[in-house]
């Protein structure tokens, strides 16, 4: 009965000039779009929803943030079809790369590094409601903790984030930011002459905070602060070093009178002078600011080998923070 039926059904769809189409179970053409945000570098794009002709690996999408309309399900797994701010296709990816979002602002990415906000031009959000907490401007120079990154769809990336007390303190574009190799935050370089003013205090030798000095060493010694670090814990931080410019540590910044804005003169010599260049300058050195004051051309020398933190300096920079060149590289 239920097979003459059928056969009833089609014919009278034929008589009536209705025609039959045998939908596509694997195709699916959403109505809006849908965000995602690519998480996984190991996967690569297909060109065609037929997932014969491979595209783009991505490794250059990571962290990127596209929609999709269309999707195709072959088997199992689903593949989406990128379509990126511009319009641009980016061809079908396996699901299991990507992470939704819940709009275009991107995908909500767990993460764990310090920044200091080095901007006073940009906004900083309570929400992706974009209702706006405060400036950046307000917080200037100060470090925070980044708890979550938002790859948004334009491009731009912003960053959650958080206070000692851990509080959000805004969602902020990280155009706006620095990011640090640890809670001390970046070095900002001035120089200026200083004395210690609370001998209690500890110099300490690391943001580690485990070791360090007695400041009531250099009692009535006048020092030399080459700059300062505005740490995570709200405390400001000189790098002081002695006239000699033999490098001491760290001094909470309240623990000393400054002087004088030191300024350096070059000798006169009667022997010809080494020079440096603009390019070497501008050269990229190696340092690790929690083990030392050393500077490194090598990346893999082995002074570095056992360095909690490895930072990226112009060799100009590292000069001017009192850095000098690593024995092994001498």
């Amino acid at each position: 009965m239920k097979k003459h039926l059928g056969q009833w059904l089609i014919g009278a769809a034929l008589f009536l000039g209705i025609g039959l189409s045998v939908a596509k179970p694997t195709d699916v053409q959403a109505a809006t779009k849908h965000y995602v945000t690519v998480t996984a570098a190991n996967f690569k794009t297909w060109q065609d929803a037929k997932l014969t002709k491979t595209g783009t690996a991505t490794s250059s999408l990571v962290n990127k943030t596209f929609y999709y309309t269309t999707s195709v399900k072959p088997a199992s797994v689903r593949y989406l079809k990128l379509v990126d701010t511009n319009g641009k296709s980016w061809g079908y990816l396996n699901e299991n790369a990507t992470k939704a979002a819940p709009a275009s602002y991107g995908a909500c990415l767990p993460a764990n590094y310090y920044v200091s906000v080095t901007s006073k031009n940009f906004k900083m959000y309570k929400n992706f409601d974009w209702q706006v907490a405060r400036t950046s401007a307000s917080v200037v120079n100060q470090t925070f903790h980044v708890k979550y990154v938002h790859p948004n769809f334009s491009g731009a990336q912003f960053l959650s984030v958080y206070n000692k007390s851990n509080k959000l303190v805004g969602i902020v574009n990280a155009t706006a930011t620095k990011k640090a190799t640890g809670q001390q935050g970046i070095a900002h370089v001035q120089k200026f002459n200083a004395t210690i003013s609370n001998t209690g205090a500890t110099i300490w030798k690391g943001f580690g905070f485990t070791s360090g000095v007695k400041a009531s060493s250099y009692k009535s010694t006048q020092l030399v602060v080459h700059g300062w670090y505005q740490h995570y814990n709200g405390s400001k931080y000189y790098t002081v070093y002695t006239t000699g410019n033999k490098w001491i540590g760290y001094i909470n910044a309240s623990c000393v009178k400054a002087g004088n804005v030191t300024k350096t003169v070059a000798k006169k010599t009667t022997t010809p002078a080494k020079t440096t260049t603009s390019t070497n300058l501008n050269r990229t050195v190696y340092v690790a600011p929690l083990s030392g004051k050393k500077y490194h051309f090598d990346k893999n020398c082995r002074a570095l080998k056992n360095a909690k933190s490895i930072q990226t300096l112009t060799l100009k920079v590292a000069i001017q923070e009192g850095y000098t060149l690593c024995g092994y590289e001498d």
